[in-house]
């Protein structure tokens, strides 16, 4: 806002004045009615932002001024007005900034008549304010796609641009003037001839679409006159198969000629892009504002389905880029009854029904905006993004490639570590080692040790690289230790990017078929990315394995009972039961898990002749080394490394849950106990 002297006068007027008239002010003054409208409403605006009296504006051009006059200090006024012209110098420099990327302080200097300090000052404020919403400057060129430059200009400075949309006269403001002086040459006439027939071939006359399509021409044509041109555009497919990209295409010689500039394609893409912004809902004022914002609509979806992650996926620009570049397609599909309700793009998310939920409550704010439902499938392409967001999110680090891994050896290393950090992470285990082999071995290209022993302090302080220390069970709280070196992978990522990367490449709407034969490529014969089923608990579990015994002389001995139903069915051997106490003995009991719960086992393969599960409950609980009690008792034994997978998950599970394994001890029947783990599967 640029403050005038007349400005200055209207406001000593008004001091002296309980009550008058425009029509009075322009008398005394000199100046048009329109003028002292105009300064009143600045003069107000500057009174309101200041938390000052302001003129209250009556019927018939009456102006009453009484607590205006009251409060007036000249001094005090002085100063506002001192204030809001440094706003209006700061403006002016930062839209100088914004269309030239760079600035010169000394001829700024002399333009503005203040010193170069003050300059210097401004821009350095200016900076860090651009720098909050995103705009990234560096002295003499952004950091930024052209198209944020573009819409940021667009939302800051649209009504000084709009002002010569209706031939207003302007205050000769330092915007206005510099607006004025860009638009020096213009055929005005072709523009709005321009907007005529594009807004006549759309049935659009809403005065908010010349308004804004307007403004964006000039945004775009003081930047493209400068060398800045939009180097990349999203949905290219798709923008260029609308019928508003044919008809941008045939009249755009009309701006061509206006502007005396050539738009190239990108450039009547996004313009396409803007219009179709405009003309997909019937939009109001307020809503295409939103369509300008829409990365704040992208950003609130985003933030309503974080809500309900484990993963922090607010920070994926990926994630943001993909669904901003979704949106609109989508948007026009459903305003021209393009709806894609096929089943597969919906079978592609089936096995995630509560993603899928989450999704669909955060496209509530779509809906709202749009007026339409958003069908089935629409909503599960969109569940398709955050899907590929959640597993690229779950960790970020990557440094640590080479894994050696420490044991005391047993099942529990080789199948519980071994087998799921290999299927969890994207690392290379490079060897299994005993506490004594690593005294000997070279770690030269080793980045990462992991030991589910507890290792001496002489030793881990002539090694440099990190250890962690876990358990044999890989629980959410070895995998919180583990998070700061190792990058989670999962079996359905490759394909979740996949399916992004073909609905992107092809033109849902002209190609539907096309895309769905390629997406049954991709998913699997179930109809769904998710890795297989994989055995539970309870399968394995059977009634003859399950045992029930007051109390017991040892925990050895616990362990024989627990494991002879599995020797007498010749699943596993003797050797097998001698090897877990051997070990245990060794190295400690570190099978034994949270609120008296253990799972002995061995080693995977040896002694074992068939995958297999027995359970022993103890009435009076057991103790082990290091005075750990133990009431239920699980014994294991693996014929191969994956099938116990589910189940040793379910029974981490089962210890974090203490009202099952209080109805646990409560169960006096073996037959009963049997069924209770037979029902968890249900």
């Amino acid at each position: 806002m640029y403050i005038n002297n007349r400005l200055l006068k209207v406001a000593e007027f008004l001091k002296n004045k309980d009550e008058t008239t425009i029509k009075e002010i322009a008398e005394t003054l000199k100046i048009s009615e329109k003028a002292v409208r105009y300064e009143i409403d600045k003069l107000n605006f500057i009174l309101a932002v200041n938390k000052f009296p302001e003129i209250k504006k009556e019927s018939k051009g009456r102006l009453i001024s009484t607590e205006f006059s009251e409060a007036y200090d000249e001094n005090v006024f002085l100063e506002l007005i001192n204030k809001n012209t440094k706003n209006d110098r700061k403006e002016y420099i930062k839209l100088r900034i914004l269309l030239d990327e760079k600035i010169n302080f000394s001829r700024m200097s002399d333009e503005l008549d203040v010193s170069r300090t003050t300059i210097k000052n401004d821009v350095s404020e200016i900076e860090n304010e651009i720098k909050k919403d995103g705009i990234k400057l560096k002295r003499s060129y952004y950091d930024n796609e052209e198209t944020d430059i573009r819409n940021y200009i667009l939302k800051n400075y649209k009504e000084n641009v709009n002002k010569f949309f209706y031939m207003e006269e302007t205050e000769s403001g330092l915007i206005d003037t510099l607006v004025y002086n860009e638009l020096s040459g213009v055929n005005m006439d072709m523009i709005r001839e321009f907007l005529t027939r594009i807004s006549e071939e759309i049935e659009n006359r809403d005065n908010n679409f010349y308004e804004y399509i307007f403004s964006y021409l000039i945004v775009a044509y003081m930047r493209i006159r400068r060398g800045h041109f939009i180097e990349n555009i999203k949905n290219k497919s798709f923008l260029k198969n609308t019928k508003e990209y044919s008809l941008v295409s045939e009249q755009i010689r009309t701006l061509e000629k206006s502007f005396k500039i050539t738009y190239g394609e990108n450039e009547i893409l996004q313009l396409v892009d803007y219009i179709l912004g405009f003309i997909s809902y019937g939009y109001n004022t307020s809503i295409f504002e939103n369509w300008i914002e829409i990365k704040l609509l992208v950003q609130e979806i985003i933030g309503e389905v974080n809500n309900y992650t484990d993963i922090d996926i607010t920070s994926d620009e990926e994630l943001f880029n993909g669904l901003l570049n979704h949106i609109k397609p989508v948007i026009y599909r459903m305003k021209n009854s393009l709806g894609i309700e096929k089943e597969i793009y919906y079978e592609a998310i089936r096995a995630y029904p509560e993603l899928f939920e989450i999704v669909k409550n955060a496209l509530k704010r779509l809906e709202n905006l749009m007026g339409k439902k958003i069908d089935n499938s629409e909503i599960a392409l969109f569940t398709i993004h955050f899907l590929a967001s959640i597993e690229r999110n779950r960790n970020y680090r990557n440094k640590y490639r080479n894994i050696l891994l420490v044991c005391g050896g047993g099942y529990g290393t080789s199948m519980l570590v071994a087998k799921r950090l290999a299927e969890n992470y994207d690392i290379n285990i490079t060897a299994t080692l005993s506490y004594m082999e690593l005294l000997d071995y070279n770690l030269e290209d080793i980045d990462l040790i992991i030991s589910t022993l507890t290792l001496n302090e002489h030793l881990t302080g002539k090694i440099n690289i990190p250890i962690v220390k876990i358990t044999a069970f890989f629980t959410m709280e070895d995998q919180e230790k583990l998070s700061p070196y190792l990058v989670k992978k999962n079996s359905y990522k490759e394909k979740m990017n996949k399916v992004l990367e073909l609905i992107e490449e092809t033109d849902i709407v002209k190609n539907n078929r096309e895309l769905e034969n390629k997406l049954r490529l991709i998913i699997d014969e179930e109809g769904t990315v998710l890795i297989k089923k994989e055995k539970r608990l309870a399968d394995f579990i059977l009634e003859d394995r399950v045992q029930i015994i007051d109390s017991v002389e040892s925990w050895q001995k616990s362990i024989e009972i627990c494991g002879e139903p599995l020797i007498r069915k010749n699943e596993i051997k003797k050797e097998y039961i001698d090897e877990i106490v051997n070990i245990a003995e060794l190295f400690g009991v570190h099978f034994i898990l949270e609120n008296n719960v253990a799972i002995p086992h061995g080693e995977v393969f040896t002694n074992v002749n068939k995958s297999c599960i027995s359970v022993l409950s103890i009435r009076n609980a057991v103790t082990f080394p290091g005075d750990r009690k133990v009431f239920l008792m699980f014994l294991i034994g693996a014929a191969n490394i994956t099938e116990h997978v589910k189940s040793i998950e379910e029974i981490i599970n089962l210890t974090q849950q203490k009202d099952l394994l209080e109805k646990i001890k409560k169960i006096d029947d073996s037959a009963e106990l049997y069924k209770f783990f037979k029902s968890l599967n249900n």
